[in-house]
């Protein structure tokens, strides 16, 4: 009898990196020094503590404060190399293994705290570094609109071809 029921429990711990990890995001801390810096993450924007749901695949983040010069914040990807084996082993079938991977739920971002030091700069450095960044983001915004003008033109043409 324990023969049997061994191995269907230890079966039950397969893809339990999707259960141990969660889906496929995991949330991290920024926190600066100055505090109340903004941050941007996957085209929001955050202010300093800030809590996010970052995908599991490795992020950037930006970090920036008036006064301060700006600064990045890396999240790096490392496998859950013992979920992973608990993957394969206990049953010999990768199927565990494959959901684990579709989910991302193999990967952990390190560390999951970051705490980044702003640097103060000059009065006239401040100002040049607000207007690039006020320049890259109205290029930003441009590029949101077109890329949102193509996708209406797409949608145009989709129900053009439906209608004939």
């Amino acid at each position: 009898m324990l023969r049997f029921v061994f191995p269907m429990c230890i079966s039950l711990l397969s893809g339990c990196a999707l259960l141990v990890n969660g889906g496929r995001t995991q949330s991290v801390l920024v926190t600066t020094d100055p505090p109340g810096a903004e941050l941007e993450y996957d085209g929001r924007a955050f202010l300093t503590p800030a809590l996010l749901n970052m995908s599991r695949h490795g992020a950037t983040v930006e970090v920036y404060k008036h006064g301060f010069a700006p600064a990045k914040a890396t999240f790096d990807t490392r496998p859950a190399t013992l979920l992973l084996f608990l993957d394969i082993i206990p049953c010999g079938n990768p199927i565990a293994l494959i959901i684990d991977i579709a989910y991302g739920a193999q990967n952990t971002l390190v560390p999951s705290t970051q705490h980044v030091v702003l640097t103060a700069v000059s009065a006239e450095e401040a100002a040049n570094l607000s207007a690039k960044r006020e320049a890259e983001r109205k290029q930003r915004q441009e590029e949101i609109k077109r890329e949102k003008k193509r996708q209406e033109e797409i949608e145009a043409r989709r129900r053009a071809a439906r209608g004939r």
